[in-house]
């Protein structure tokens, strides 16, 4: 018999197991501390487990973050890490584990649920009360196609594509920067690691009204310890300093942040921020930013691609916006839950980046 129960202490070997089984990646007690242990906006790890003659066969996870609605802060929960064990599949587990989440934390602080699922949790989440919010455009910039094409598994047909456009590719990149809105007369200081009290004060300068992390002291000083990544900022010294933090997972680069969310600085200001980026990590297989970051300063500029093109499309997995209400409210402090334009997302609401 599967009992479904809240996690504990000693559960922690069982789940890293369990996630490598699961999902074939090797984590350590070091990345669960900082992920579940240390976030402070829980006093213990919010997580249900499945266990079954004494195995844990299932968990669900529950990452809290602190959102900004409006000028209102409300506490949420972003499942993550999903996983049942592949001999324990449509057993009922996953609905199990995710209707006890939801009977312990409506009762509780949280307001809502968001996440950003798979095609199979997304489609058991909305039998449990999810909407779907939006399909959220992701861009990519290659430095070498065929390769990530090769990486992914891509089919023939998509690899000689990617082969046949990579050296046309070079010369279009460097056309577009050579057109792109930069600034010479703007410094950019590079640091390594992310100082909070200068991020939060830069957040600070320009607040969305849309919902969004509380990007505060505590959020920087926790989110960016993610020990899988290296991070790095990139500040702009201008009359309107902005700043990126800018991870790093062997040759994947990512834009995780920008500040502040609001408007990350004027559009060459932006530009020269970008361009430093670039200019660092021109051997990276493959660059990665979120809307925020590009598409409201010409992501095309600088030789991003949406997920939505041609051959992106072919590989890059759409990232699903789910939400769910736990007080029975989708709308909050006059904003509504479901509304793509009521949120201001970056990869730093993510849990995996």
């Amino acid at each position: 018999m599967t009992t479904v129960r809240g996690f504990r202490p000693g559960d922690v070997d069982a789940f890293l197991s369990l996630m490598e089984t699961v999902f074939g990646q090797t984590r350590d007690r070091e990345w669960f501390e900082w992920k579940y242990e240390l976030n402070p906006y829980a006093e213990a790890p919010h997580i249900v487990v499945a266990e079954r003659d004494g195995d844990l066969v299932g968990a669900r996870p529950f990452l809290p973050l602190e959102m900004a609605v409006g000028d209102e802060t409300h506490l949420a929960l972003e499942p993550v890490d999903a996983m049942v064990h592949p001999d324990h599949r449509r057993e009922g587990v996953f609905t199990a584990m995710t209707r006890e989440g939801i009977d312990r934390y409506e009762a509780g602080e949280p307001s809502f649920f968001f996440n950003f699922p798979n095609e199979a949790v997304a489609a058991g989440s909305r039998e449990l009360g999810w909407e779907k919010v939006e399909d959220r455009v992701t861009y990519y910039r290659f430095a070498d196609l065929p390769e990530v094409a090769e990486r992914n598994e891509l089919g023939t047909g998509v690899q000689l594509a990617a082969s046949a456009v990579e050296p046309a590719s070079t010369g279009y990149y460097a056309l577009r920067e050579a057109l792109a809105p930069v600034s010479d007369a703007t410094p950019v200081r590079r640091d390594s690691g992310v100082h909070a009290a200068e991020f939060a004060a830069l957040a600070r300068r320009d607040v969305p009204d849309r919902i969004h992390a509380v990007r505060d002291e505590t959020f920087y000083e926790w989110r960016f310890q993610n020990p899988d990544w290296e991070y790095e900022v990139y500040v702009a010294e201008s009359r309107e300093p902005a700043g990126l933090v800018v991870g790093t997972n062997g040759d994947v680069v990512k834009i995780t942040d920008v500040a502040p969310v609001g408007r990350p600085g004027p559009e060459e200001v932006f530009g020269t921020l970008l361009r430093a980026v670039l200019d660092d990590h021109d051997d990276a297989a493959l660059l990665i930013a979120p809307p925020l970051a590009t598409a409201d300063y010409s992501a095309g500029t600088f030789g991003f691609h949406s997920d939505r093109s041609y051959p992106v499309k072919h590989f890059a997995t759409p990232t699903r916006h789910f939400v769910r209400s736990l007080t029975g409210e989708w709308e909050l402090n006059g904003h509504d839950l479901t509304d793509p334009a009521d949120w201001a997302l970056t990869f730093a609401e993510h849990d995996t980046s």
